[in-house]
């Protein structure tokens, strides 16, 4: 009996390997998943309106609702443009009594809760588009685009008696003026149209006829 455990004293064990799969770090996995999503919101036939700013056009934006049906996060495609070098505006779902609608035969604003007219819609408001938007801008194209125009604009200016109710001559003001206010004439029209549509080049003007 005794040289039995003597014997099993000597014996030495043989370590055991463990069976546990080597786990990704989860960051890693989230890198590699944000990643993915890069590529589909820029390769997305959906959100070009979106994603060709910068690269084919100055200005564009979606509805709030038409992003999140399309699989993804508002604030996760704000980060995305963001990191692209372009300006961000958010205009948020509005509430019924915030609700303001174009009319194209008055050329007016209608605040639909108390039916009160608007050449412009006040300032911090924005006429209504269901659910929201998510607008974004190239700040240096629109400049570009509002200096080559300057005279255009001046000219469009001078029928309004109000100030703060002209078009700005800087990208921000500029790109918050057109979710307030509509072109008077058809060259105003086509700068703001051209502006949706395309990148600026050093001839991008348009003259009043």
């Amino acid at each position: 009996m005794k040289k039995f455990f003597v014997g099993l004293k000597k014996t030495k064990k043989t370590p055991v390997k463990s069976e546990v799969p080597t786990q990704q770090s989860p960051f890693l996995e989230e890198s590699k998943q944000k990643e993915t999503e890069n590529r589909d919101f820029f390769s997305d036939p959906r959100m070009r309106d979106l994603s060709d700013i910068g690269e084919k056009k100055a200005l564009g934006y979606l509805p709030l609702a038409r992003i999140r049906e399309a699989g993804y996060d508002v604030f996760q495609t704000s980060l995305l443009l963001k990191k692209k070098g372009l300006k961000i505006l958010v205009i948020p779902a509005a509430l019924p009594e915030e609700i303001y609608a174009y009319n194209p035969e008055t050329k007016k604003f209608i605040h639909m809760a108390d039916k009160k007219m608007y050449d412009v819609v006040p300032k911090g408001k924005f006429y209504s588009i269901q659910s929201g938007a998510l607008v974004a801008y190239d700040i240096e194209a629109v400049d570009l685009f509002l200096q080559q125009n300057a005279k255009l604009i001046d000219d469009e200016n001078q029928s309004e008696t109000i100030d703060e109710h002209k078009w700005p001559m800087n990208a921000a003001d500029f790109v918050e003026m057109l979710f307030r206010k509509t072109a008077q004439s058809k060259e105003m029209n086509n700068l703001i149209h051209t502006i949706y549509e395309e990148m600026p080049t050093v001839i991008t003007s348009f003259k009043m006829e």
